[in-house]
């Protein structure tokens, strides 16, 4: 099975903000140092989807401060990453996160996304605002990106990882090739499962959930 990781914030903590969204600078480097040197081959969405054995990189909500943190260190180590992106967003501030109690943080905007792209990097779909899920926001959120963009959308990530009976086959017939869920999911092309990388996650403890996923246990 190859293993496909989704991160939020990769950056310093901040007062307030939950520790399981944000990795460190440091822990990250390091997480993609072990999988540069692990053998696995670092893969795209794509290749995940050929069958390619390896391990994939995305993250979810197109926080700023991965462009500050994260690309340096994935250009470094030559992993391609996916980023899904709040479509309505770029730009502005985390407003889905407005009815909890953590501190706003910037979201990237379109010049910003489009240095991703410059990078190598592949930009999907987390809906129009990060609310409940409807077949417009699975549709209009491709159509936002694309237009915007001048690239093709090919790859949705369901707002936190929660997938209402209908909402596999929007991603289907709005023509996405695949949809990704989170530990939930299953090898379903509209519902594949992926591994959240939080802060309390250890060096030694990233080295066995990367084998346990190997293994076939998403947990």
């Amino acid at each position: 099975m190859t293993p496909v990781f989704y991160y939020h914030r990769v950056g310093p903590f901040r007062d307030g903000a939950p520790r399981k969204m944000t990795v460190t600078p440091e822990n990250f480097r390091k997480q993609v140092a072990l999988l540069a040197s692990s053998g696995l081959e670092l893969l795209t969405l794509d290749q995940v989807l050929e069958g390619r054995r390896g391990v994939a990189v995305t993250f979810d909500d197109g926080f700023l401060d991965c462009m500050t943190h994260a690309l340096p260190v994935l250009r470094e180590f030559r992993c391609p990453a996916t980023f899904f992106i709040v479509a309505g967003s770029p730009g502005g501030m985390d407003d889905w996160m407005r009815s909890t109690p953590f501190p706003p943080e910037r979201v990237m905007g379109w010049d910003d996304l489009r240095r991703l792209l410059d990078a190598g990097m592949t930009i999907g779909s987390h809906s129009v605002t990060h609310g409940t899920l409807t077949r417009e926001e699975v549709v209009e959120s491709k159509r936002i990106l694309e237009a915007r963009l001048g690239i093709r959308v090919e790859h949705f990530a369901y707002p936190r990882g929660e997938v209402a009976a209908d909402a596999p086959g929007w991603v289907r017939e709005a023509g996405y090739k695949a949809g990704w869920a989170t530990r939930s999911g299953t090898e379903d092309p509209y519902l594949r499962k992926r591994l959240p990388v939080s802060a309390s996650l250890s060096p030694l403890g990233f080295r066995f959930k990367l084998l346990k996923a190997r293994w076939g246990r998403y947990r």
